[in-house]
This record gives structure tokens, C-alpha cells and sequence, in this order.
């Protein structure tokens, strides 16, 4: 009796966390793919990053931090691949990219203050929180080095040519990996079990919203993908269901909202068949 249950248990799980479609019948309408879901999935990516700002006191300033440095990193990368021949237009863009990623560094240098001045012996959670420390300081660190190249080529900019095109290469191989340090920052501060949790649904599924269904704003994207999202969104909504992961009642709603966000767009997209 205890196998049968024991089976029929391992059946409801792997139902409720996979599905199967012929992709080839599926055909989302373009207007419904612009005007529904992709607003519906940008804000399943707020809420979430809404959340883990909700964790921790230093979650929102770090998941500040990851946004802008996203964000700069995207925009750069369009920049070089725009102006890979210098010129006035390329040139007049640069301060600008000096000015934020200025900002920026201001702003993990004020973090990396913060938390270096608490009482580590006071604080519960001694391992963890010096991970985060460790991995804010690796950070601050590259942010620094990134702000004085960017100074080193705008010393010699003019508006004729691209200066130091071997610092603009470093600049965008280093913006890349801060990109990717400040991902890692996001989970550090969180304990083995939480942190293993939210970056599994953020590598797997939220991320895959943000590079490459938004960035590719191709609904042939979503659909290619689809599958092995939804087995990971729910993978990560049953650890929340059977309470393997402790969150804030608070936020219980906020994912309640997400997790419907999620089946009005599978309802959309399999109704199209």
C-alpha cells in the first residue's frame, strides 16, 4: 500500500512540474505575445527581484546594484558592436557610460563600507555573511579597476578616432564578468539552502526571461524554451508548497501572483495549438 501511494505521489510530482507539446502546432499571435505576455513576464522578473530585496535588509541595494550593471553592460555591448568604426557619434557616448558606471561604483563602495563596519562576532549568521563580504569585496575591486580605464580613455578622447582600443576591449570583457559577479553577489547572503533554491529558479528560468525571450522579443523563443521552464518554475514552487523553503509569509502572495502570471501564459500558449 505504502508503494502505490509512494507511486502515485511520484506521478502527481512529475505531472505537476512537466508537460509535453508539439512544438510545431503552436503559433502565438503576435499581438498577443507583445501586448500580453511580455508584460506578464517582465512583471514575473520584477516581482522576483522584489522578493529577494524583501529577504534581506541588503538584498534591495545589492539587487540595485545587479540591475544597473545589467543594464550598463547590455548597453554597452550594443555600443561596441554600433561603433566598431570610431567616430564623433561613438565618441560622445562615452562619458555617459563613465557617469554610470561611476555611479555604480559609488554605490558598491558605500555597501562594501556598510558591511564592513558590523560586528561580525553579533551577527548570526558568521559564514554567511562573510561569503558575502568576500564576494562584495572581489566587486568593489573590479568596479574600481573598470572606473580608472574608463578614465584612462577619456583622457585622450577626441572625436576622430577610438582611443585605446585594447582598454575598450578590457572595458567590455571586465563589465562582463562584473555582470556576472553581481549575480552572484544577489545569492550570497542567503544560507545554503535558500541560496541553492533561488539561484536554481533564477538561472533556469527567470534569467532565461531576461536573456533571451525580453532581449529576443521573438515569441518562437518562448516556445523553444517552454518545457524546460515550466518544469523549473514549478520544480522551485513545489519546494515552496511543501515549506522546504522558508520565506517571509508576507511574500507568499507576491509568489502566488507569479506562479498564476506563469499559467495565464501556458493557458495562452497552448490554447493556440
Amino acid at each position: 500500500m505504502k508503494l502505490v501511494i509512494l507511486f502515485l505521489f511520484s506521478l502527481q510530482c512529475f505531472a505537476y512540474s512537466y508537460f509535453y507539446f508539439d512544438k510545431s502546432k503552436v503559433s502565438i499571435d503576435e499581438r498577443t505575445y507583445r501586448k500580453y505576455i511580455v508584460p506578464q513576464l517582465k512583471s514575473i522578473t520584477v516581482e522576483f527581484y522584489h522578493i529577494l530585496s524583501k529577504m534581506n535588509e541588503n538584498n534591495l541595494k545589492v539587487v540595485n546594484v545587479k540591475n544597473r550593471i545589467t543594464e550598463l553592460n547590455s548597453d554597452w555591448q550594443k555600443w561596441r558592436k554600433s561603433c566598431f568604426r570610431p567616430g564623433p557619434d561613438c565618441n560622445i557616448e562615452l562619458p555617459k557610460f563613465y557617469d554610470r558606471i561611476k555611479e555604480s561604483d559609488q554605490n558598491i563602495s558605500s555597501l562594501l563600507k556598510k558591511g564592513q563596519a558590523l560586528d561580525l562576532e553579533d551577527y548570526t549568521k558568521f559564514d554567511v555573511y562573510l561569503n558575502y563580504l568576500k564576494q562584495l569585496d572581489l566587486v568593489a575591486n573590479n568596479s574600481f579597476n573598470i572606473v580608472h580605464k574608463f578614465e584612462q580613455v577619456l583622457i585622450h578622447t577626441d572625436e576622430t578616432y577610438l582611443p585605446y582600443p585594447d582598454i575598450i576591449n578590457e572595458i567590455s570583457t571586465d563589465l562582463h564578468n562584473l555582470k556576472i559577479e553581481t549575480e552572484i553577489l544577489l545569492f550570497t547572503i542567503f544560507e545554503k539552502n535558500e541560496a541553492d533554491n533561488f539561484y536554481f529558479v533564477w538561472n533556469s528560468f527567470i534569467k532565461k526571461i531576461e536573456s533571451y525571450i525580453l532581449h529576443e522579443n521573438d515569441p518562437n523563443v518562448l516556445i523553444e524554451l517552454l518545457e524546460y521552464m515550466n518544469m523549473s518554475w514549478n520544480t522551485f514552487h513545489m519546494e515552496l508548497v511543501k515549506g522546504d523553503l522558508k520565506i517571509p509569509k508576507k511574500l507568499n502572495v507576491t509568489f502566488q501572483v507569479m506562479h498564476n502570471r506563469w499559467n495565464s501564459i501556458l493557458k495562452i500558449i497552448l490554447k493556440s495549438k
